[in-house]
């Protein structure tokens, strides 16, 4: 949970605030001032703004599984005594299911 709350508050909120106000400016100010750099800040805003992407994906991966954690509505202790509960065969039958056979009855 302390993993989830710190990436969240680092990556989705701090890091777009970093780049777009202090990365980006800072190559345009680099791109205007020398007309030879401009290549390299425009490759620097290209991976600024593609890494920032990439944050906000991971940060939808990491909230869909805190709903998805959240949406089960148990400790890993109800999750364990459910998995026990259930029989072997309804595991087996369960696995061909997903690989498309259909269960066979003992």
């Amino acid at each position: 949970v302390a993993f989830a709350a710190l990436f969240l508050l680092t990556r989705t909120a701090l890091f777009p605030f970093v780049v777009f106000g202090q990365v980006l400016p800072d190559l345009y100010h680099v791109a205007s001032r020398d007309p030879d750099e401009r290549v390299g800040a425009a490759v620097g805003s290209a991976l600024a703004f593609g890494f920032l992407l990439l944050q906000l994906y991971w940060s939808r991966l990491i909230l869909r599984q805190i709903l998805k954690r959240g949406g089960e509505g148990g400790s890993k202790a109800s999750i364990r005594s459910r998995e026990e509960a259930s029989s072997p065969a309804t595991a087996y039958s369960q696995l061909d299911d997903v690989r498309g056979h259909r269960a066979v009855e003992a």
